[in-house]
C-alpha cells in the first residue's frame, strides 16, 4: 500500500512536469501575447520566442547603428518588426536609424511605413513625433509634415513650429503661414532662419514698400551669412512667384556654387522660361541638366514639364529611366496616368493601365485606378459597354490613398457616371470629413443625381472648413434656399457674390431667387431681366424658368406662370423644390379654371 502511494505521487510528479513543459512550449510557440496597446487596432499577438528574437534583434541593431553599420542595422530591424510589428522600442530605432543613414530616395517607403506605425502605435506623442518630422523633413516630404503637425492634438514644440512653418511656405500656403506665424512666440518669431521666410512671404505677398524692403533683406543673407543656401533659395521662390528670370539666375547659380542645387531648383527655371513663351530654352534647361530626382515631386515635375512641352517620347523616357526609383509610389503612377489621359492618345492610356495593374497587383488602389483609366479610355472612342464594365469595377473597389479615389470619382462626375462617383466617395467619407477637396467633389457628384440631403451636409462642410469661400457661401445659399430656412442670410450670401462676380449668370439667377423668397419682387424682375435665356445651357435655364414661374406666381400672372411650368425641364431640379412647383401649379390651374 505504501509503495503503491509513493507510486502515485511520482506519477503525478512526472505528470506536473510533462504539463509545466507544454506549457512553457505551447508559451513558447502559440501567438497567444498581445503587445499592442488594449482596444488598439489591428491586434498584434507573438509568441515567447518572437518576442525573444525580436528583442534580439533589436540589441544587434543598436550595436550596428553605433558602430555606424545603418543599412546592417536596417536589416535587423526589419526582421525584429517581422516578428512582433507591435514592439514599439523596435519601431523607435527604426525610425532613428533611417534618420542617421544617408539620404537614399529607395528608403522612403520606409520612413513612411514605419513612421506611420509607429504614431499610431504610440498615440502621436511628442518626443515620437519630433523624430518622425524629422525624417520626413530630411525626405522633403512637406505634406506628410503639414499633415502630422497641424493634426497633433498637443502642443507642438518650437522644433515642430518651425518645420511645420517651413512646410507651408514650400507649400505655397502663404496666408496659412502667416496666420501661424502671428501666433507663434517670441522664440520662433526670433529664429534668424525663419525670419528669411517670413521676409520672402512679404516679398511675394507685400506691397511695394513692403515688398522691396524684404527683397533687400533676401539678397543681402545671399551674399553673406550662415544661411546663404536658405536665402537664395528663398530668393528663386520669390522670383517664381513674381515673374523674375534674371534674379532667379543668380539665385541658382548661388546654389550651383555651393553644390547644393536641386533638380527641382531647375525645374524652376523652366517654368519661368515656359512662362514666358520661351519654350526652346525651357527645353535646353531639361536637355542639359544631369541629376538624378530624389523625391516623387522632382520625378513627376519633370514628367508634367515634359508634357506641357509638347514632347511626351521624352517623358516617357524619363519614366521608364528613372521608375525604379519610385515604382512603390503609387501617385507617381497615378500622375503618369492623369497625364496621358491629357494626351487623349486612348490605345497608350490603355495599354499603361494594363501594365501598371499587371506590376502592382497587391495594389488595390492602383487595381482601382487602372480600371478607371480603362474606362476612360473606352467611354472616349465610344465603347459604351465596355466603359460601364470598366467604371463599375472601379467604384466597386477601395481607395486607400484618399486623394486618387477623390480624383477619380471627380473625373467620372465629368463623364456622366455621377451614381458611381458617388459610390466612391460615400465610402471615404470617415476619412475626409475635413477635407475641402472631397466636399467639393462630393457636392457635384450629389447634385447630379439630386441627393438633397448630402448636399446640404457638403455645403455646411465645406462654409465650415473655409468661410471665406465665394463659391462655397454660394453653395450653401443654394442648399438654405431648398430647405426655406434662414432667407435673410441667403440673401445677403447671393448679393455678396453678384457684387463679386456681377457677370457670373449662377451668381445672379440665385440672387434674384434670393429676392423672390424674401419678397423682393421688383429687384428680381430687373435682376432676371439682365439674363439673356436663350444662350443658356439646359441645367442654367432650368433654373431661370424656376425663377420666371416664381416670378410670374407672385405677380399673381397665373396664365404666363402654368406656361412657364409646362416648358419648365424639371430633371434639373431637385426633388423637394419639384413638389413645391406641383403644388403651386396645381393652385395655379384651380385659380384658371
Amino acid at each position: 500500500m505504501l509503495v503503491f502511494g509513493r507510486l502515485r505521487i511520482r506519477f503525478a510528479y512526472v505528470l506536473s512536469l510533462v504539463v509545466l513543459c507544454l506549457l512553457v512550449v505551447f508559451g513558447m510557440f502559440l501567438k497567444v501575447w498581445r503587445t499592442t496597446p488594449t482596444g488598439f487596432t489591428p491586434l498584434v499577438r507573438v509568441s515567447v520566442l518572437d518576442i525573444l528574437q525580436a528583442r534580439a534583434l533589436e540589441n544587434t541593431a543598436v550595436d550596428q547603428m553605433a558602430d555606424g553599420r545603418y543599412e546592417e542595422a536596417l536589416f535587423s530591424l526589419r526582421i525584429a518588426l517581422a516578428n512582433n510589428p507591435g514592439d514599439i522600442s523596435v519601431l523607435q530605432n527604426t525610425v532613428t536609424n533611417l534618420a542617421m543613414m544617408p539620404y537614399e530616395v529607395t528608403l522612403f517607403p520606409d520612413v513612411v511605413n514605419y513612421s506611420r506605425w509607429l504614431l499610431k502605435l504610440s498615440g502621436t506623442n511628442i518626443h515620437d513625433l519630433e523624430a518622425v518630422v524629422g525624417l520626413f523633413d530630411k525626405y522633403r516630404s512637406r505634406d506628410a509634415i503639414r499633415r502630422y503637425a497641424s493634426g497633433f492634438d498637443g502642443e507642438r514644440s518650437n522644433f515642430l513650429e518651425k518645420k511645420y512653418l517651413i512646410a507651408l511656405f514650400d507649400s505655397r500656403l502663404f496666408d496659412e503661414f502667416v496666420f501661424e506665424w502671428e501666433k507663434a512666440d517670441t522664440t520662433i518669431r526670433e529664429d534668424t532662419e525663419l525670419m528669411l521666410y517670413r521676409h520672402a512671404v512679404d516679398a511675394i505677398r507685400g506691397g511695394a514698400e513692403t515688398g522691396r524692403s524684404a527683397w533687400n533683406v533676401l539678397s543681402d543673407a545671399v551674399d553673406e551669412g550662415k544661411y546663404r543656401v536658405t536665402a537664395a533659395r528663398l530668393m528663386a521662390r520669390v522670383c517664381v512667384e513674381l515673374g523674375d528670370i534674371d534674379d532667379y539666375r543668380i539665385a541658382l547659380r548661388v546654389l550651383e556654387n555651393a553644390g547644393k542645387d536641386r533638380l527641382i531648383d531647375h525645374v524652376g527655371l523652366c517654368r519661368l522660361y515656359v512662362s514666358m513663351g520661351r519654350t526652346n530654352a525651357a527645353l535646353d534647361v531639361l536637355d542639359d541638366v544631369s541629376l538624378v530626382p530624389d523625391s516623387p515631386r522632382e520625378f513627376v515635375d519633370i514628367l508634367d514639364l515634359y508634357f506641357e512641352l509638347g514632347r511626351k517620347e521624352s517623358a516617357e523616357e524619363w519614366f521608364k529611366r528613372y521608375l525604379s526609383l519610385f515604382e512603390s509610389q503609387s501617385l507617381v503612377w497615378v500622375a503618369y496616368g492623369d497625364l496621358l489621359v491629357e494626351t487623349e492618345d486612348w490605345d497608350e492610356v490603355e495599354r499603361f493601365a494594363v501594365e501598371m495593374r499587371n506590376r502592382r497587383r497587391d495594389d488595390t488602389c492602383l487595381t482601382a485606378y487602372s480600371y478607371y483609366l480603362q474606362g476612360r479610355a473606352a467611354h472616349a472612342v465610344g465603347r459604351d459597354m465596355s466603359a460601364a464594365e470598366y467604371i463599375e469595377k472601379a467604384a466597386a473597389m477601395r481607395y486607400d490613398i484618399p486623394r486618387v479615389g477623390v480624383r477619380v470619382a471627380e473625373a467620372l462626375t465629368g463623364m456622366g457616371y455621377e451614381q458611381e462617383a458617388y459610390r466612391i466617395l460615400d465610402k471615404m467619407r470617415p476619412r475626409m470629413s475635413g477635407s475641402a477637396m472631397f466636399w467639393e467633389t462630393m457636392f457635384s457628384a450629389a447634385g447630379k443625381i439630386k441627393n438633397e440631403s448630402v448636399c446640404i451636409e457638403a455645403a455646411e462642410c465645406l462654409i465650415e472648413i473655409a468661410p471665406g469661400n465665394l463659391e462655397y457661401k454660394l453653395n450653401y445659399a443654394i442648399m438654405l434656399m431648398l430647405k426655406r430656412e434662414r432667407l435673410g442670410e441667403a440673401l445677403a450670401l447671393t448679393l455678396d457674390a453678384v457684387t463679386k462676380m456681377p457677370a457670373f449668370v449662377p451668381a445672379r439667377l440665385n440672387h434674384c431667387l434670393a429676392l423672390l423668397l424674401n419678397q423682393r419682387i421688383l429687384a428680381a424682375s430687373e435682376m432676371l431681366s439682365g439674363i439673356r435665356p436663350e444662350a443658356l445651357e439646359p441645367a442654367l435655364r432650368a433654373n431661370y424658368d424656376l425663377c420666371r414661374f416664381y416670378l410670374m406666381y407672385k405677380k399673381q400672372k397665373f396664365d404666363e406662370a402654368l406656361e412657364v411650368f409646362n416648358g419648365l425641364d424639371k430633371k434639373y431640379l431637385f426633388p423637394s423644390e419639384v413638389s413645391r412647383l406641383n403644388r403651386l401649379a396645381e393652385e395655379v390651374a384651380a385659380e384658371l379654371s
